[in-house]
């Protein structure tokens, strides 16, 4: 009898790992080779080799040094250029920045401030005319021979039309971070409320001159529902009266809206009915009509 084979948890968390070091000895191995030309081109024009000479340096100093190409990247483009290297890795997925530190060891120069975004450019291009690489997602590219068609379809369906980013990783990186900032650092995400004392103070009009109900409270100060509620659940409103700075005190522990009843919401004050609130204001004048 045949069983089914148990799955390895130890495999299914080393793959991805796997893959992460391939890729990185990939880019070690291209800023490597990058560096030993870099000092081939030195000592050929005649400088002194330098230990702790930088590769950090602007991509038009290329121009400067002699270029040793690789034979196989002789009287390429860069779209044939960067689709070779890709052809070329194994089938591990390459960013536009992993592609150009292969083609730079190799002896490739671009005359461009930011060359990594010319191969982006470059593998755009071929994508929409040859065909023959595509965007993966997360800003990784490979060769389209390398997925079944069903996998091809999923990858771009799954992208986003206006950046041909995947559209289903960039809402989950969007949404954690949201999730991030709201745990560490904000309190509220979004356009910041911008609810006066005055408007506040409509409702409670409202509610002294006998609204039924709380969200009649909230049309009288032309507030959204969910904004009054998130006031009444988030500051002590009850202590509150117009006149007072707004707003008032944050709770310390924030109630929920079912709890918040129209009854315990600011009750009558019997002076309210046309003279003077508990502050002394005129209603009747403050009322809107």
């Amino acid at each position: 009898m045949v069983t089914e084979k148990t799955l390895d948890p130890y495999e299914v968390a080393a793959a991805p790992l796997r893959a992460k070091e391939a890729r990185l000895v990939t880019e070690l191995d291209a800023v490597r080779r990058s560096l030993a030309a870099i000092e081939a081109a030195r000592a050929a024009a005649g400088f002194t080799a330098s230990p702790s000479a930088t590769i950090d340096m602007p991509a038009t100093i290329s121009a400067a040094v002699p270029a040793i190409v690789s034979d196989k990247f002789k009287g390429l483009g860069l779209e044939q250029a960067s689709a070779l290297v890709l052809a070329e890795s194994d089938q591990i997925e390459l960013t536009a920045k992993q592609v150009w530190h292969i083609l730079s060891a190799a002896g490739y120069n671009l005359l461009a401030d930011r060359p990594e975004q010319s191969v982006s450019w470059a593998l755009r291009k071929r994508e929409r005319k040859v065909k023959d690489v595509i965007l993966v997602g997360d800003g990784k590219w490979g060769m389209v021979n390398w997925y079944s068609q069903a996998r091809l379809k999923e990858l771009r369906a799954s992208r986003n039309n206006a950046s041909t980013r995947n559209h289903a990783e960039h809402v989950a990186k969007t949404k954690a971070g949201i999730a991030n900032a709201k745990t560490n650092r904000l309190e509220h995400w979004g356009r910041k409320r911008s609810i006066t004392g005055e408007q506040m103070a409509k409702a409670y009009y409202a509610i002294q001159h006998g609204a039924k109900s709380k969200l009649q409270a909230a049309k009288a100060a032309n507030m959204a529902w969910p904004t009054f509620t998130y006031y009444w659940c988030k500051y002590e409103m009850e202590n509150w009266k117009p006149g007072d700075p707004f707003p008032p005190p944050r709770r310390a522990v924030v109630k929920k809206g079912p709890d918040i009843k129209l009854e315990d919401m600011w009750p009558r004050d019997d002076r309210a009915n046309g003279h003077a609130n508990g502050n002394g204001i005129a209603v009747d004048s403050a009322i809107p009509h």
